[in-house]
């Protein structure tokens, strides 16, 4: 760690994991030092993309080497709102073929590949996590409720100042009386050539067409053998709720509600890149993460083992997938 003029700034190193190869191997791309807490990157045409609360920073990848900074909080043009439980107090950025998509609350925000302002599109209050779906947009609705349990919505939006029509639902992470720790921050999804792709309850992915029809649903369990939960394993879920300020004030009824599988769902993390799906497993041999990898159709193109850092039960380093290439970045003394 070194120290700054106000606080104490963290130094990452940029660890690239290529996987698609016979022997699995890690190389240290270089450090970056003016980022205390990344919350996601993005690599893209030579670019490295690093989100931290409210603000974007783009390196060049080669050699590495910041090139700007975006992003302040506040409510007008280039600047962005979002709160300490809206998504972990951090804004959320997907890079598209000729613009960065930005979601804050209440907004989306368009900026070029350079990090120029463009234009935003007022949203109303709500965390909706918009992405792009050609002349359409995906992101979360609203909510309902079924025999007391609480449900939550995607929904295509063909004009974002209108209702939309829903297309999917999963139940919330924390139901009174039933806490499934597996169902937080999610469902993920992604949009590509015109469709959607889904996570479902962790252990398949259901694809829909761009007027929300289910075209099929990719069996991602096929010959994989599910990690049992143990004792263990609760008291680390648990760990991260009490540690976790979001989870301050119902820390107790968590506690108390906690509800796991007997074993671990298929679906670790959920990342679509380069028109292939990528599954991280539950199941780890020492430093090694299982992960396995599918075309658009289903079919699987490799199971393999990774080297990749969990910050703790829920949350990785931050990190992304291009090119067949994981890159993280991981605090020196983490590595």
């Amino acid at each position: 760690l070194t120290i700054g003029d106000k606080m104490m700034k963290n130094i990452f190193a940029v660890i690239l994991f290529v996987i698609l190869t016979s022997v699995v191997f890690a190389e240290r791309h270089g450090s970056i030092s003016e980022i205390v807490n990344p919350y996601m990157l993005k690599v893209d045409d030579g670019s490295l993309y690093v989100v931290e609360g409210h603000q974007v920073y783009i390196y060049k990848l080669n050699p590495l080497t910041l090139l700007k900074k975006f992003g302040k909080k506040g409510e007008g043009p280039k600047e962005f709102r979002v709160t300490p439980r809206t998504n972990m107090g951090n804004i959320k950025i997907d890079i598209y073929k000729d613009f960065i998509l930005v979601n804050s609350l209440g907004k989306i925000s368009f900026f070029t590949k350079d990090g120029l302002f463009k234009r935003e599109i007022r949203t109303g209050g709500s965390w909706r996590s918009f992405k792009y779906l050609e002349d359409a947009f995906v992101g979360f609705g609203g909510f309902s409720r079924e025999k007391n349990l609480q449900f939550i919505h995607l929904r295509i939006y063909n004009s974002l100042d209108q209702g939309g029509l829903d297309f999917f639902k999963q139940q919330v992470f924390y139901n009174p009386g039933h806490v499934n720790p597996f169902l937080m921050y999610g469902p993920n999804f992604y949009t590509a050539n015109g469709h959607i792709f889904v996570e479902k309850d962790k252990n398949n992915i259901l694809v829909f067409n761009k007027k929300g029809m289910q075209l099929k649903s990719i069996d991602i369990n096929q010959g994989y053998k599910k990690k049992k939960v143990t004792d263990p394993d609760k008291k680390a879920f648990l760990e991260y709720f009490k540690k976790n300020p979001a989870f301050k004030s119902i820390y107790e009824r968590i506690r108390k509600d906690l509800k796991l599988y007997a074993h671990f769902p298929g679906i670790r993390l959920f990342e679509f890149a380069d028109n292939k799906i990528y599954i991280i497993r539950w199941t780890r041999s020492g430093d090694y993460q299982d992960i396995a990898i599918y075309d658009l159709e289903g079919r699987l193109i490799k199971n393999g083992k990774v080297i990749f850092k969990m910050k703790n039960m829920i949350a990785p380093h931050a990190y992304t997938i291009h090119q067949d290439t994981i890159y993280q970045l991981i605090e020196n003394d983490a590595e």
